[in-house]
């Protein structure tokens, strides 16, 4: 009998304090049949620092930015990685 597998990501400190734990179960079958199936991903990831996307915000230019990849990439899921956002976030709510 195939056993589960469990996944764990811990995140730091909310801002509240509190830890944030998430676990992720899955059979070993589940994973190997995902692993065989191919399908397309259609994503496209933009890589922004945190004080540049809050810039985009603060400007009104994010939805801009959105609109102009979707014109150049019809069809594909925008992904936003914000590099240091929380470390922004809680440098700006200390001071």
């Amino acid at each position: 009998m195939l056993e589960d597998i469990s996944f764990y990501m811990v995140a730091k400190k909310d801002f509240n304090g509190k830890k944030t734990i998430i676990k992720f179960n899955r059979s070993f079958y589940d994973i190997l049949q995902l692993s065989l199936k191919s399908t397309p991903i259609s994503y496209v990831l933009v890589v922004l620092e945190a004080e540049e996307f809050v810039d985009m915000i603060n400007k009104h230019a994010l939805d801009k930015h959105i609109k102009s990849l979707q014109d150049i990439y019809p069809g594909f899921t925008l992904c936003y990685l914000i590099n240091k956002l929380m470390r922004y976030l809680h440098k700006r709510f200390e001071n």
